[in-house]
């Protein structure tokens, strides 16, 4: 349960929540919560009163822009992700073998499907995938693909982070590269 010791001190005896300004803070606080309120917490935000009716226009986004290869690789760096999945199978002549699946995977909600497909778009190659559970990933796993435009890429725009060496290094021996 949420503790709501804060809404005496937004000035809720003195009416300051149906200011703009201070309905504003009130929104911030509520916001810095980031999860859903709870009844009691609704019910004491009900007692507050009136509030200024505020109109906000969303923002409009650009969505047909030019990417920074030094964004994308922070980007990457911050929502993607490299591993690869194997696999054991019988050949045609009956000999078990490893079978290596190259991924190099960029995860955001569904709503930023557009950035997803400015990457792709980027490095012309790779696939958008949309999940069920509101979660859209770019993914690109031919190994080709990955030797020729990915690996080079990373080369000239590095990925930088404290995690990321250690998990690009660990794979890209997998890679062949």
């Amino acid at each position: 349960m949420w503790n709501i010791q804060w809404i005496p001190k937004l000035g809720a005896g003195n009416k300051t929540h149906t200011s703009i300004n201070g309905f504003l803070r009130l929104v911030a606080l509520v916001n810095r919560l980031n999860r859903p309120l709870s009844n009691l917490t609704l019910d004491k935000l009900s007692n507050l009163g009136i509030l200024p009716n505020v109109g906000f226009k969303p923002p409009v986004l650009n969505k047909n822009i030019s990417l920074n290869p030094q964004w994308i690789s922070g980007f990457i760096t911050g929502e993607g992700s490299f591993t690869y999945f194997t696999r054991t199978r019988k050949n045609s002549k009956g000999n078990i073998v490893k079978d290596y699946t190259l991924v190099m995977e960029v995860s955001q909600d569904s709503k930023d499907l557009f950035i997803l497909n400015l990457i792709k778009d980027f490095f012309q190659t790779g696939k958008v995938y949309s999940e069920t559970r509101g979660i859209t990933k770019y993914r690109l796993t031919q190994k080709n693909e990955i030797l020729s435009i990915l690996i080079p890429y990373f080369e000239n725009n590095p990925l930088l982070g404290r995690f990321v060496p250690c998990v690009y290094v660990r794979v890209a021996p997998v890679w062949g590269y």
